[in-house]
């Protein structure tokens, strides 16, 4: 997201210190359709990462590393208590 508004913010100075209205209209017909083209983008990838189930797979795959970093714990912990049998 951070990458998408930094062109907008960098333009900005342009926005404000134009000089004649015909240069104003442009810019903000230019401004105008880019914010469109990215909301319709992120509306777009939205149904499309829902429709493959994307965001279903990320969150299983985020669950089985979790289960895992616990499964590795788990094992270093006993591991450490037969090293060390007092």
């Amino acid at each position: 997201m951070k990458k998408s508004i930094l062109p907008l913010l960098l333009s900005l100075p342009t926005f404000l210190f134009a000089q004649t209205s015909e240069d104003t209209e442009v810019m903000i017909g230019i401004f105008l359709g880019l914010l469109i083209f990215v909301g319709v983008f992120f509306l777009f990838r939205a149904i499309l990462l829902w429709y493959w189930r994307n965001n279903d797979a990320v969150k299983n795959q985020e669950e089985k590393t979790q289960l895992l970093r616990n499964v590795v714990k788990n094992l270093e912990s006993k591991g450490n208590d037969t090293k060390n049998p007092d």
